[in-house]
């Protein structure tokens, strides 16, 4: 499946800001979201990061005397540059903060709980921000680039 820039740029910020709005719910204590919500906001990750990862190589082909992560950023706007890199420290440094080592409940337990969630969430915005940061340096960038191969 491939995205269109704009496709993924709209995908991107509607998941962003929903991630953001259920990982404050989370922190909060205030609400425990469906789980089928949880799985459509997890496709809609697992989505975003693969089509961050074919923009990337697109970009990175283009430049190919650049690293991958300075190739994408390099037509991307600066301040949602630095956004993706404090997304990503965010979300592991969140990560770390809800992790545990207690024993669970079985092997197949998909109830999620709030730290759980709250873990979770941390990686959607983290992913869904990659999404929208590649999407941009591809749309912009797009002038420059060579004929894709697919």
């Amino acid at each position: 499946m491939n995205l269109s820039s704009t496709a993924m740029i709209i995908l991107s910020a509607f998941g962003l800001l929903i991630s953001i709005g259920i990982h404050l719910l989370a922190v909060l204590n205030i609400y425990l979201v469906p789980n089928s919500v949880i799985f459509v906001l997890t496709a809609g990750a697992l989505l975003a990061w693969l089509q961050s990862s074919r923009n990337m190589k697109t970009l990175h082909l283009a430049n190919t005397d650049l690293h991958p992560w300075k190739a994408a950023f390099q037509s991307c706007p600066p301040w949602l540059k630095y956004l993706t890199y404090f997304l990503f420290i965010y979300a592991l440094f969140n990560f770390a903060m809800v992790m545990s080592f207690k024993g669970g409940d079985g092997y197949l337990n998909f109830v999620i709980s709030q730290k759980k969630l709250r873990g979770l969430s941390g990686f959607w915005i983290a992913f869904y921000g990659l999404g929208l940061s590649s999407a941009m340096a591809l749309r912009s960038d797009e002038g420059n680039m060579p004929a894709r191969e697919d």
